[in-house]
């Protein structure tokens, strides 16, 4: 299979958990037919086989989100010091830090509404479960177990690596090593390194197994080596900022050795680093639409406080290591600090000027660096919602919480509810000068609101309208116009009228406020293309999902204040 093919083996989340999301007559290939098999067999123990092979490019999104979970499952898994020896009675635990990073990157798939705190812990204890019953019934080591699933998983020893501050000495860390001991093969107890030395002295060979990851860290860390030829490693010890700081950049050795860290929580957290955020549309602009001037707000901080400009320029004048600042702890890392300076410097021009429009600040969702030029693949760079913009979105992604607008007498319907939050969408879209797709089923009255929409806007404001429908349609709309708005004007362009096109005429201007005609009128006149149209309204939208055809083409030439598509598949699945 080529590697840029993307897997139609697909998922969809439900409410307690997945399922498969696929055709019987898709073809697969063999590695994709194995795979799919194993899910149906039993979905949960293949999720966790998932993790013990290499993430594949042809990974659909929603098998890389699974891949992902479970991966996160193994890992977790291989921490736990206590694997040996509570074998079937581990539980493995999903700290929350993991399980909100993990809630905050979930991927647009079928079902990803689902993907809650809940679900995560049900989806959890499934692998847990399966874990569990697995290494009940396997006869040997847990460390065979595992590299029977993957020979190049390294199974982590008994021993641990301590750091802890120690704010009231003038050395402010102190290290520990030590090793885990079972009571009775049910409790887990920590002790200091050098004891090890005495419960092992006779035992030779165990003593030399429990040191061995030691041996293996030391091989690639001088600060590791330094302390085993010393034999400090055996006690506690006192570090200075610059050894500590050492200590953490090395956990990776380390763990990759056999070693597990405990480290302070600050050193895991990424908001215990110099974040920069830009917060976008804090206040209401004068008026609202696309070219509106949005107030643009920078902002660096460190552990939830904002900092100054004037702070983050004394960082970058330290040393590189540990630096104290408002009195906690941060690293000093030059490069990543002065991506965050430039940034705020880039930023800062917008902050001044409220130079970013309503249209900018929409795109800056989709590609935040587009215009500020941000390094956004630094986590602690981000582009946020302000007060004002937060209340936008809130309000697009909920109609029903649009204030209903009234209707005028002439419109002669009673609309569904649903129908009346279609036209008051419509029409606070039309305010904001944005477009809309309105994609209600087959059948629910996507015409109706559309015409509601365009009475309301004939009796309110004027102007010209111009609606486009496959030439089968013309009769419905002209029969459901005359019904619901017999007082609006229109005129349907067709007819006789396409063949003096296609013979080098142009059409006549049009008075009325409603202009209907087909595609194919479209292609065949420019005139169309040359009025800039206060509405233009396209029926049976998906006539334009290819977008390299000559009618496709023809339709993005039209030149409108608002834009409204209407169809029944917005999106074709297959």
């Amino acid at each position: 299979m080529a590697k840029s093919k993307i897997s139609p083996l697909n998922f969809m989340i439900t409410v307690d958990g997945f399922q498969l999301d696929i055709m019987e007559d898709t073809e697969l290939s063999t590695e994709e037919m194995a795979l799919r098999e194993s899910f149906e067999q039993n979905k949960y123990q293949a999720l966790l086989q998932l993790s013990f092979q290499e993430q594949k490019e042809w990974y659909s999104v929603s098998l890389t989100f699974l891949y992902r979970l479970s991966d996160l499952f193994q890992k977790t898994l291989l921490k736990a010091p206590e694997l040996e020896i509570l074998r079937e009675n581990l539980r493995v635990k999903l700290e929350l830090d993991d399980l909100q990073e993990f809630l905050n990157t979930v991927p647009f798939i079928p079902g990803s509404e689902y993907v809650t705190a809940d679900w995560m812990e049900g989806i959890w204890q499934k692998l847990n479960d399966v874990y569990r019953q697995e290494i009940k019934q396997y006869n040997g080591t847990v460390e065979m177990y595992l590299t029977e699933k993957n020979q190049n998983i390294r199974v982590p020893g008994r021993i641990f690596f301590h750091l802890v501050e120690n704010p009231k000495d003038e050395l402010p860390f102190a290290f520990m090593a030590t090793y885990s001991r079972s009571d009775n093969g049910k409790y887990v107890r920590h002790v200091p390194l050098k004891y090890a030395l005495e419960e092992y002295k006779n035992e030779e060979k165990k003593l030399l197994e429990l040191m061995a990851s030691l041996g293996r860290a030391a091989d690639k860390s001088n600060l590791i080596a330094g302390l085993m030829e010393t034999g400090e490693l055996f006690y506690p010890l006192k570090l200075t900022a610059s050894e500590a700081y050492t200590f953490l950049k090395e956990i990776p050795l380390y763990e990759e050795a056999g070693i597990l860290c405990r480290m302070p929580n600050w050193w895991k957290k990424k908001n215990r680093s110099i974040g920069f955020t830009v917060s976008i549309g804090d206040k209401k602009p004068s008026y609202v639409g696309l070219d509106s001037l949005i107030s643009v707000q920078p902002k660096l901080s460190f552990d939830g406080e904002n900092i100054t400009v004037e702070e983050l320029k004394e960082l970058l004048m330290a040393s590189e290591g540990l630096a104290l600042l408002k009195g906690k702890w941060v690293e000093v890392d030059y490069e990543k600090l002065q991506h965050i300076l430039d940034a705020y410097e880039k930023v800062a021009d917008y902050y001044e000027k409220e130079s970013l429009t309503l249209a900018e600040a929409m795109r800056l969702e989709l590609n935040p660096e587009q215009i500020f030029d941000l390094p956004v693949e630094e986590d602690n760079v981000q582009v946020t919602n302000g007060i004002w913009m937060k209340q936008l979105r809130k309000t697009l992604d909920n109609p029903s919480a649009i204030e209903s607008e009234s209707l005028p007498k002439s419109f002669q319907a009673q609309l569904r509810p649903y129908q009346n939050t279609g036209v008051t969408w419509l029409s606070y879209m039309r305010h904001l000068g944005f477009g809309a797709c309105l994609a209600d089923d087959m059948g629910l009255g996507k015409t109706v609101q559309v015409i509601a929409l365009m009475e309301k806007c004939r009796t309110e404001t004027g102007g010209h309208v111009l609606l486009i429908v496959p030439a089968s349609l013309l009769g419905n709309w002209e029969k459901e116009l005359k019904r619901f708005a017999p007082e609006l004007p229109f005129q349907i362009q067709h007819g006789k009228k396409e063949k003096e096109i296609t013979e080098g005429s142009s059409l006549t201007p049009f008075p009325e406020f409603l202009t209907i005609t087909t595609y194919g009128m479209i292609t065949k006149d420019e005139t169309f293309g040359q009025i800039i149209w206060d509405m233009i309204i396209l029926d049976e939208a998906q006539a334009i999902k290819n977008p390299g055809t000559k009618q496709t083409k023809a339709m993005k030439q039209l030149k409108g204040r608002m834009k409204i598509a209407l169809t029944g598949t917005p999106i074709e699945n297959r």
